[in-house]
């Protein structure tokens, strides 16, 4: 379930696309950036090339440190629909519940999908709100 009072920013950043993060591990500054384990965790983005890029480092940080990341878009909260969300999915409008959203897995394919953005936690119910990074990338192609 998503927090709805998170300690750090998750939602309605609408002044700038840079967010404080804590490194999981080491990071260097002008690394691209994923998701870490848990909110607000930040890592290295692995070669895996179905891993969506969360940003860009702007300092360099210890394990357990604060980072600057430049993000692609303001974080907003959006409703999930009743299939949810899952952290680090893809945010794309609902085929099942107009104005909502849900996720897909960043995956290579064929099929076309309109993509709001990256969510940044996980959604389990239907109208809960989900801080989502938006405006990355627009369409995707996935299976």
């Amino acid at each position: 379930m998503a927090q709805q009072n998170p300690e750090f920013t998750k939602g309605d950043v609408l002044d700038g696309w840079i967010v404080s993060m804590v490194a999981e591990a080491e990071v260097s500054k002008n690394m691209i950036l994923e998701l870490g384990t848990a909110y607000p965790q930040v890592v290295k983005h692995t070669t895996t090339t179905t891993t969506a890029v969360l940003g860009v480092a702007l300092d360099d940080a210890s394990a357990d440190g604060l980072v600057a990341v430049l993000v692609f878009g303001p974080i907003k909260k959006l409703i999930s629909d009743s299939s949810g969300i899952t952290r680090g999915h893809l945010a794309i409008s609902s085929d099942a519940t107009a104005g909502s959203i849900e996720g897909k897995a960043y995956a290579d394919g064929g099929t076309l999908y309109g993509c709001v953005g990256v969510a940044l936690d996980t959604a389990d119910a239907a109208g809960e709100l989900v801080p989502v990074i938006c405006g990355w990338p627009g369409m995707v192609a996935m299976s």
